[in-house]
């Protein structure tokens, strides 16, 4: 529904292109100084999109393909990568012939070192335990994720009175997929939310009964394991 071709944004710690943030003193909230914001992930959606300045080279990313975007820390990669995703770029001028033909829809994918290294305070036995971890916070979050891009393209690709229609069919088909055991399924993405949030929530608690059962308990035995 939301397009032809699909692409997972990706962040990665080690890449991004030029600098890209200035500051609109018109677009964004006065009584918030974006100076002294270090990074795009703690800025809202609309402080993002109205302090952005697309270059040349950004517009060159709307293409389907493979795409590696380097640069130092603090030099724009988390605000070009978050600026490619459709609710981000369905709202910046010039984008309307991408967003309007449905030519990209681009997912992002928050990852960070914060996100990374809590892998390391766990009580692993083995590597394939803390692969199984680290699959299961990539799923939850690629699903988060997957559901702020999902509310976009409802608001943007279907009229008004359908969009209630057209999300409830969308959550029943994806808790199929992402969690037979939700039973009754999800109707909204909001309800969908709330799941996730109980699964991560549930498997943090098993992790917590691991310090003293010295087992991490496989996906199989989570409540909506094929998240």
């Amino acid at each position: 529904m939301c397009g032809r071709k699909h692409r997972a944004v990706h962040e990665s710690s080690a890449v991004e292109g030029e600098m890209t943030m200035l500051p609109d003193l018109k677009q964004h909230n006065r009584s918030r100084n974006l100076f002294s914001v270090d990074n795009a992930r703690m800025m809202s959606l609309a402080e993002t999109v109205g302090t952005f300045v697309p270059t040349a080279e950004f517009w060159k990313l709307l293409t389907p393909a493979n795409q590696i975007i380097l640069g130092a820390r603090g030099s724009g990669k988390t605000a070009l990568v978050k600026m490619l995703s459709h609710p981000y770029l369905r709202r910046l001028p010039g984008a309307e012939g991408v967003i309007g033909g449905a030519e990209l829809v681009g997912i992002y994918v928050p990852m960070s070192t914060t996100w990374a290294s809590s892998m390391k305070n766990k009580p692993w036995r083995n590597d394939t335990e803390r692969d199984v971890y680290f699959n299961w916070r990539l799923n939850m979050a690629a699903c988060n994720a997957a559901l702020d891009t999902l509310a976009s393209c409802v608001e943007c690709y279907v009229e008004e009175p359908q969009q209630a229609i057209a999300e409830r069919k969308l959550m029943q088909r994806l808790s199929k997929i992402w969690s037979p055991e939700c039973d009754p399924p999800c109707t909204s993405i909001e309800q969908m939310r709330e799941y996730l949030q109980d699964l991560e929530m549930l498997r943090q608690m098993q992790l917590a009964e691991t310090q003293t059962t010295g087992r991490i308990p496989p996906p199989s035995e989570v409540r909506g394991a094929r998240v």
